[in-house]
């Protein structure tokens, strides 16, 4: 005998929509705050990393205030400068291949997007396509009295951090996913010394943003 099909229960299929936020979200008294910066989000890393760049300065500023502070109170700050070190050199490629783009030069953003996911969070991979970018603008990085003077002293600085923190996980977890110790415990920083040479790096890469951005608009 044969087994009649199932049937249908004539429900409708669950939907796949983000709920609004509840707990998170905006009170009777505020107004919503939205993520939705402009239509393109690619163009948006420079936007992202010069946030980045201003809240770890205002934490330094503030760290450099503080009285009794704890060791710990550094690796925050850290973090912030890496994290807006690396959107800001993202945006540099991503505004560097429009401009190629103009000229025929440039890759599909599709391809650039890859290359993000293969060098995953390190930083000296963008460092190289960079100078690319330098070459194909005519321009000469030139940061004057500074660790970062010119784009070999700048790649030498990326070195350095890369090796500190390779894959933006040592300045926020005391391990590694394996539970070893992330940083060595003979690696010593001068913290007046690295927020200053991180926050030229990040001032240098944010001007450049700007000026492939000028670039692009007069192509």
């Amino acid at each position: 005998m044969a087994t009649p099909p199932r049937q249908r229960t004539g429900r409708s299929p669950r939907s796949r929509r983000t709920r609004p936020p509840r707990a998170l979200g905006p009170s009777d008294l505020e107004r919503g705050w939205s993520f939705y910066f402009s239509n393109e989000p690619t163009t948006e890393f420079g936007y992202y990393g010069s946030g980045f760049l201003e809240t770890a300065r205002t934490l330094a500023r503030s760290f450099a205030r503080r009285r009794g502070r704890r060791q710990i109170d550094i690796l925050p700050v850290l973090f912030l400068y890496r994290h807006s070190i690396e959107l800001l050199a993202k945006a540099v490629l991503l505004s560097g291949n429009r401009l190629m783009q103009r000229g025929r030069a440039g890759q599909d953003e599709r391809d650039l997007f890859a290359s993000f996911s293969r060098s995953r969070h390190r930083l000296l991979p963008l460092f190289d396509s960079i100078r690319q970018v330098f070459e194909y603008a005519h321009w000469e990085w030139h940061w004057p009295k500074s660790a970062i003077e010119s784009f070999d002293d700048a790649q030498r600085v990326i070195e350095e951090l890369d090796t500190l923190d390779p894959d933006s996980f040592n300045f926020r977890y005391p391990t590694n996913i394996r539970g070893e110790r992330a940083i060595s415990p003979g690696h010593l920083i001068g913290l007046r010394t690295i927020l200053a040479v991180l926050d030229d790096l990040a001032e240098a890469l944010d001007t450049a943003v700007f000026g492939l951005d000028a670039e692009c608009s007069r192509a």
